[in-house]
């Protein structure tokens, strides 16, 4: 498969959503989906000194970078860039990209998540936001000054729709020969409706959880862009290291002190977007059919007001969406008649559209903006079940209620361990603290308090803190944070953490004492008992012990500071905390939205289950080794590793749709059927089967156990919702294939059910509403003339199955040098026959691959 990155998504979109970014030429086996790699070290063959390749799950993914060259493609852009949240690329747009001092032009009604970050955020790192009306281009013509590094807009703003004429703005910019960078959310109209780079903007941002992902399961953020520039700030921020390009002088530029560095989401929740991204076509023209329909519905209703969507005749910006868009999204803004008393009526008596905060779901969900709202980058269950279990074994207070052990003490975990130390270090320190420091520790805290808490105004001073009398002597009283290791990385020193902590005290400080605790773990140290305040975690390394995931933590029991801690995790307050809160700790909520995955949550959580047994082994086995180093002549010093009675699926197909799972199901009416299936399924009787039924079927228990996974399960349950559009699809493309085929002069024969010429008609009419993509084509000629069309083929993968979003195609006799006999001939399965699974590509992009490959031949 070639490269489908571009800078003109255009008529090739559907193509392009599934398949730019990925290439199975370039993997082992040949893979036509993407992996999901978990992995978060990667091993280095050959010369370890040499270039190139993944080093780190934070610092690069292979799921993360087939996600931002995909999404990358249906921007039209060069460069995409992921974050843990929509809020998190907000804050490396606005951090990264204006610098102190600097100014914003923003519309001063859109989205209130980014107001919130303009507004707190930026205006306490020396940025100004000046809100204006960005409609009237006069007044933006004003507002541009040399001070002025973004100019900020959106597609389409949440919730009012509003629309800008983001050619104009961008052409203002350049007139006034301002550097400013034209930066536009296009969360709400998305790639297949808008491309703001044609348009002239420099970046694209996008709440991927919205959309682009499609499916209510996933927190993300984007960042899109051609500026080679603009890409290495971003990079930067995102995970805490730069591009072999970056300069120093980008630094001094714009400002980075690499907050929020580490905000990366996980590769499953990459792997789901990408899967979601494959329906975006299919899934915005059907937002934009039932959107149109609704509103048109509401808007003669006699309970309502006002409505507005892009797609009524009243809609204020048509001319604008007729210019910059090729369609509209399904949002819709709607003004009840009467007040919160009807509001809240209404919302009561909804019983299919959920009362829920976010869009662009498959679910239809409505929300009143004077309500507050739950959302997953604020909480979820399975992130507060770990963070409950982190602060049991870190030794947190605790008390017994119904024989239940219930944490008094709080964690909260992050999206890496840098996110965390960033957190810590920002967070309780504040503006103008001072921090003391060992001076020999890991390098990514030692990165971040002297590269940037120095540039937050937050000066550390690093000295031996195995000395105690040095330790006494450094304490001021602008000392806010005394920062320590249970064991450093990776000389192993360790320090009187009770000693310290006495000595805080004695000084009458009201220093907090933090304590990184990585290496030794909860399983063997309890720094919160030794009388730290708080307990760091890299959970990356054994807490989660596998490999497989990036995540931070902060364990603590100071209320104040764990309100703290949580504002910066997700950009919101607990109900407690107070504006004293944020004018001590400085807050500005850098870092918000920089959360791990519910799976990377779960699957820390799997990990926990086993430290003690790891731990006791890692201990014997570090032993042994370090025994053996100790007395190896090379070694100097310690390293460390339809009427039927049963219907039958190959959910593999269509149903899941996607490529990913391996899965069958059996379908009855019939209870004893169901029964007889069950045993055979699990192994396990229903509770009515009988002893009878036993002898029937002379059921044995074969293949008892045979049953899928749940997470195979959860992707299937997640294609199905997409099934009516998908099959739509499959039938629309394979009818036009097949025509095409019918035609081509290389072409022996085409069996389709669209054709005229089909067998069944008649039976397909009498039993079925449609007919799927499937496609058996004869060529003229043999096996040779089948290899030369296999071989020059592009677009068109040559594997089994079918039913997914990817066209395939298969020739029998071609697998395991098998030719056909005599008999399979009779049935018609000779050396010309070929199996095409028409996929949701552009349908002109199939036709010229196959066109292209017939004539080669």
């Amino acid at each position: 498969m070639g490269d489908w990155s571009m800078t003109d998504p255009g008529d090739k979109m559907e193509t392009l959503c599934i398949h730019a970014g990925h290439d199975p030429a370039a993997l082992t086996h040949k893979e036509v989906e993407p992996h999901i790699s978990l992995s978060t070290i990667f091993a280095k063959y050959a010369d370890p000194d040499s270039p190139g390749g993944y080093l780190y799950g934070r610092n690069g993914n292979p799921t993360r970078e087939t996600l931002e060259k995909r999404l990358a493609a249906i921007e039209g852009a060069k460069y995409a860039l992921v974050y843990a949240s929509g809020s998190a690329a907000i804050s490396a747009a606005a951090d990264g990209m204006c610098g102190h001092g600097g100014e914003i032009i923003c519309h001063d009604n859109i989205y209130a998540g980014t107001i919130h970050i303009l507004r707190n955020v930026a205006s306490r790192r020396g940025i100004k936001t000046n809100f204006i009306d960005m409609t009237n281009l006069e007044l933006v013509r004003q507002s541009i000054t040399p001070e002025t590094k973004l100019v900020w807009l959106e597609g389409m703003t949440n919730p009012f729709l509003v629309m800008f004429d983001i050619s104009a703005i961008c052409d203002i910019v350049k007139e006034k020969g301002s550097q400013a960078k034209v930066i536009v959310d296009n969360t709400v109209p998305t790639p297949y409706f808008m491309h703001p780079l044609s348009l002239g903007a420099d970046v694209v941002l996008h709440s991927v959880t919205k959309y682009l992902n499609g499916h209510d399961d996933v927190i993300m953020g984007a960042l899109c862009m051609n500026d080679k520039e603009l890409y290495d700030v971003a990079y930067l921020i995102q995970n805490g290291q730069s591009t072999t390009s970056i300069s120093y002088e980008l630094y001094m530029i714009y400002g980075l002190d690499g907050t929020g560095a580490g905000g990366i989401p996980s590769p499953f929740d990459c792997y789901l977007t990408l899967r979601g991204i494959q329906t975006l076509p299919l899934r915005m023209k059907k937002h934009m059919e039932n959107g149109l329909m609704v509103a048109q519905f509401l808007e003669k209703h006699p309970c309502v007001e006002r409505v507005i969507h892009p797609g009524l005749d009243l809609y204020e910006y048509k001319d604008l969406l007729r210019k910059q868009c090729r369609g509209y999204p399904g949002m819709i803004a709607l003004y009840v008649k009467g007040g919160e008393k009807e509001v809240k009526s209404l919302m009561k008596n909804l019983h299919l559209v959920y009362q829920a905060g976010s869009l662009g779901g498959t679910s239809s969900v409505i929300r009143a903006l004077w309500e507050g709202y739950l959302y997953g980058r604020c909480g979820n269950p399975t992130r507060e079940t770990l963070e409950k279990r982190l602060a049991a074994i870190e030794g947190a207070k605790y008390e017994f209620k119904n024989d239940t052990l219930h944490p008094l003490g709080i964690a909260l975990v992050f999206a890496s361990g840098s996110a965390a130390i960033s957190a810590a270090a920002d967070g309780m320190c504040g503006h103008g603290g001072e921090i003391i420091c060992h001076d020999n520790i890991y390098a990514g805290t030692i990165h971040i308090l002297r590269n940037v808490a120095s540039r937050r105004g937050i000066k550390t001073n690093f000295i031996d803190m195995t000395n105690l009398e040095l330790v006494r002597q450094s304490i001021t009283p602008e000392t806010k944070l005394v920062w320590l290791e249970g064991m450093t990385n990776p000389f192993l020193v360790m320090f009187d953490i009770s000693a310290i902590c006495d000595i805080v005290k004695e000084k009458g400080s009201q220093a907090k004492v933090i304590v990184d605790n990585t290496v030794p773990t909860p399983y063997f140290m309890h720094p919160l008992s030794l009388g730290a305040d708080v307990v760091l975690h890299s959970v990356t390394k054994y807490l989660n012990g596998h490999d497989d995931v990036i995540m931070g933590a902060l364990c603590m029991n100071d209320k104040e500071l764990y309100d703290v801690a949580y504002l910066i995790q997700n950009g919101q307050s607990t109900t407690s905390i107070s504006y004293e809160l944020y004018m001590i700790y400085g807050l500005d909520g850098t870092g918000a939205g920089g959360i791990p995955s519910p799976f990377d949550c779960y699957l820390t959580l799997r990990g926990i289950q086993t430290l003690p047994l790891r731990m006791k082994k890692h201990m014997e086995n570090g032993l042994m080794v370090a025994r053996f180093l100790e007395k190896h002549p090379c070694v100097e010093r310690h390293p460390l590793s339809l009427g039927a009675d049963v219907v039958l699926h190959s959910v593999t197909k269509y149903l899941n749709g996607h490529d990913d799972v391996i899965m069958g199901a059996l379908c009855m009416n019939d209870k004893e059927l169901y029964d007889v299936a069950y045993l055979i399924q699990n192994g396990q009787s229903t509770t009515s089967i009988s002893y009878e039924l036993y002898m029937i079927y002379g059921l044995d228990g074969t293949g008892a156990g045979g049953i899928p996974s749940p997470f195979d399960c959860y992707l299937t349950l997640r294609g199905i919702q997409t099934l009516p559009l998908r099959m739509k699809k499959h039938m629309e493309n394979g009818l036009m294939v097949a025509r095409f085929l019918e035609k081509h002069p290389c072409v022996e024969r085409v069996i389709h059910p669209g054709l005229d010429s089909y067998e069944y008609k008649d039976l397909l009419r009498k039993q079925c509403r449609g007919y799927p993509g499937m496609i058996a084509l004869y060529v003229k000629g043999g096996e040779k003339e089948v290899k030369s069309l296999m071989k020059n083929l592009h677009l068109l993968y040559q594997a089994a199955s079918l039913g997914g979003t990817s066209s395939i195609i298969r020739a029998l006799h071609l697998e395991g040098n098998w030719l056909p006999s005599e008999e399979d001939n009779e049935k018609g399965v000779t050396a010309n026959l070929l199996r095409i699974s028409v996929g949701l590509e552009n349908p002109k992009d199939i036709i010229a691959d196959l066109d292209h490959a017939l004539r080669a031949g």
